[in-house]
């Protein structure tokens, strides 16, 4: 019967009392793009739907190898 008279929300009086740590975190990227693709020759438009279609396969493994990374860290 004790236990009953108790407010719950006295419990929670002091939360806002209670000191927490600063949860602000500085995250700084870098991404470096010196020589992602070195061509022996000429570029001209006989070569341009063959980039076309290396560029499509790897952003489709791009995608791919995120996705998987994405599932260790816990996301669907």
């Amino acid at each position: 019967m004790k236990w009953g008279a108790i407010d719950p929300s006295s419990f929670l009086m002091n939360m806002n009392k209670v000191p927490t740590a600063n949860t602000t975190q500085n995250v700084t990227y870098n991404n470096s793009y010196d020589s992602l693709l070195t061509v022996n020759g000429n570029v001209d438009k006989d070569a341009l739907p063959e980039l076309k279609e290396i560029l499509k396969q790897a952003c489709e493994y791009t995608n791919k190898f995120n996705a998987r990374e994405a599932r260790k860290l816990g996301r669907k």
